[in-house]
This record gives structure tokens, sequence and C-alpha cells, in this order.
């Protein structure tokens, strides 16, 4: 539901179709119908559901060559990795990009999924792949606007009660600012402050010790994030006239990733807080130092469990909880098992319902 929501923006699904040559909605609703199709069975021809109003030859041409290719070339591109790869445990599976395989029999051209999970992870996370080598998605950060608005709308779900913006500019012209991207608020308090990070973080990094420019290049981004809203929040206690806000007690400073990584651990969040901490000091902002103490660093699905499994004073209680020095560096969805008392069930979405609205202009006439 996360990316479905994410790539719904409209400037980054209008470069999704100009990329891959055809609608999200199509690309979807072909990929869906076909994975359902090798549910039953292990092999088959190319896509073919004429129930489906609106799908053309084109459509279902321009997904084939997103998500399959033919058994010669993944041959090729298999040995280029292996060839190129040091570590065996980390190396590229080449069947995340492309989990459908091609094949010719008796002048027909049939399709396999080996592994089931891959099409599906293929039709969600794995949107990433059709985009992010593109200069205006790049450029535009068209990623992370998507993934700012799908935050915003987790909360405003969760809070319909509260005003749920996006970032505010602020300032003079001569030093013109911008709020972090989520500002919730009761009336004129400030309640959750958050700033939004997509940076990828390579397996072999996520589970590694070792100093690396893709490990640096990481923690420096999501430290501007937590240098971020400390700053901001240091600028509100002295007053902010234009914005007409005030902190509440408790405010939450919060910043989330996008990438899920696997081993955001004690060491990397450790870093990322030192980074911040010199950032600060570098830009004379030392009054704010102090705040750091307050930021909750957590992924996006650590923020989906947050808000779908507790009630709101359970959301409030299990921030507080994060923030207890026995706490601090550990995984938030270990805090929050830990603040449930018992282990989490994976929670259902509660943007799930869009899927389907989404997928839905797909089938009508």
């Amino acid at each position: 539901m996360r990316w479905w929501s994410i790539f719904s923006d409209a400037e980054l699904s209008n470069a999704f179709e100009r990329i891959v040559g055809t609608t999200l909605q199509k690309f979807l609703t072909i990929g869906v119908v076909w994975n359902e199709k090798f549910n039953q069975q292990w092999f088959t021809e190319s896509f073919r559901n004429p129930s489906v109003n609106g799908i053309t030859n084109a459509d279902i041409s321009a997904t084939i060559s997103a998500i399959a290719a033919p058994v010669e070339v993944l041959i090729v591109e298999s040995q280029k990795v292996v060839s190129t790869s040091k570590s065996t445990a980390h190396r590229r599976g080449i069947l995340r990009q492309t989990p459908l395989i091609s094949f010719q029999n008796d002048e027909k051209i049939f399709y396999m999924r080996p592994v089931q999970m891959l099409l599906a992870w293929r039709l969600s996370s794995g949107l990433y792949y059709d985009v992010i080598g593109d200069r205006e998605v790049i450029d535009n950060n068209l990623i992370g606007s998507g993934f700012e608005s799908y935050v915003r709308d987790l909360w405003g779900e969760i809070f319909p009660e509260r005003h749920v913006c996006r970032d505010i500019p602020y300032g003079s012209k001569a030093k013109p600012r911008r709020t972090p991207d989520v500002l919730i608020s009761e009336g004129r308090k400030l309640t959750h402050v958050i700033e939004c990070k997509v940076a990828k973080l390579p397996l072999a990094v996520q589970t590694s010790s070792e100093d690396s420019s893709a490990r640096r290049r990481v923690i420096d981004d999501v430290a501007k994030g937590v240098k971020q809203v400390c700053g901001f929040l240091e600028a509100l206690s002295k007053g902010i006239p234009e914005l007409n806000l005030e902190i509440a007690s408790p405010c939450v400073p919060i910043v989330v990733t996008l990438e899920d990584w696997l081993f955001f651990g004690d060491d990397m969040k450790k870093e990322v807080f030192s980074s911040a901490q010199k950032k600060l000091e570098e830009d004379h902002l030392t009054g704010a130092i102090s705040r750091l103490n307050d930021v909750v660093l957590c992924t996006v699905e650590e923020m989906e469990m947050l808000l779908t499994v507790f009630d709101i004073p359970g959301i409030e209680g299990a921030l507080q909880h994060a923030l207890l020095p026995d706490h601090r560096g550990l995984p938030l969805s270990a805090v929050l098992s830990s603040y449930k008392s018992g282990r989490l069930a994976k929670p259902r979405n509660p943007l799930g319902h869009r899927f389907g609205d989404f997928l839905r202009p797909v089938g009508t006439s």
C-alpha cells in the first residue's frame, strides 16, 4: 500500500507513464491479474484478459518489458553479477527487477515466475526501479514528495481532528527557511513535527559496520533531518510569528526513513546523532543540541506499526516510551513490542482501501 500511495502522486505517476510506456494503474492491473494466474499454474503465455477494459497490447508489451526478460539475457546478467560482486551473501539478485523469465518453445513465448514473492515485491517496493534513474524524477525529488504526501495522509487518517500539513516557507527574503516536511497541530499547538528521508541503503551496507561512501552518505542525509527538526523547534520556541504556532508539551520530533533498514541499530543511530550535533554546532545552533534527546528515529514500516497497532493515547505513550534512556538506540519496533508486552501482529494499513479505488478506473468503461 505504501508504494502504491507514493506513486499515486500526480507528478510521479506521470513520470512513470512516460518512462515505462503505460499508466501505473494498467501496469499494476496486468501485474496483479497475471500474478494470480501464476498462482494457478507454473508458466503461462503472455497476459490476456479481455474482461479488463482499456488495456491494449501496447500496455501489455510495456509491462512485460519492465518485469520480464528472456532466460538467455538473465544468464548473461547473472554471470556479470557474479564476476563483479565481492560478497556472495549480499549479491544483487537479478530477479528482483525482472521477476518473470521468458522462454521460447515451438515458436511460442512462455513466461515463468520462479519466486512467488518477487513479483508481488516488484509491483510494490520494486516500482522504485522504474523511475530512480530518471533525471526529472531525481531533480524534482518526486519520490521524496510522494513519500511526504503518504506520511501526511497516514497521520491524517489516524488523527482526523488535528491539522496535518506539508512544509511551510518562513523567514525573510534574505534568509528564506522551510519547516520540516510534516507538521501536526491541535489548534495552535504543534504536537508532532516530521522530517522524511528517502535515502537508499544497500543490503551489504545495512549488515556491515565498516565505513563506506554509501554508509556515510545515508548517515549524513538522516543527520540533516535530525538537525532540521531540532533547529526548527528551537527557532519556534523563540517565536516565528508568521507560522502562528506554539510548541505543545509534549511535542515529538520524528525523522522517518522510507528505506526499511534491517539493521538500523545502535551504532548507526549514534553516528546519525553525532553527525547532527556537529551540524548544529557548525551552524551556531548550540541551543538546539539538547533537543537531540527528544528525536524519534524510525523506518516507515515502524511508523505504520505505531499508527495502526495503538489507539491515539497508546501512540503518544509509545513515543514517550521510545525516548526513555534505556530504549535510546533500539529499533522503534522493539520498543513498541516491549510497550505492548507481546509480539505485534502486522497491522492493516488504514489507507488500504485506496488500492481498490486506484485500480478501479482501469476496469470501467
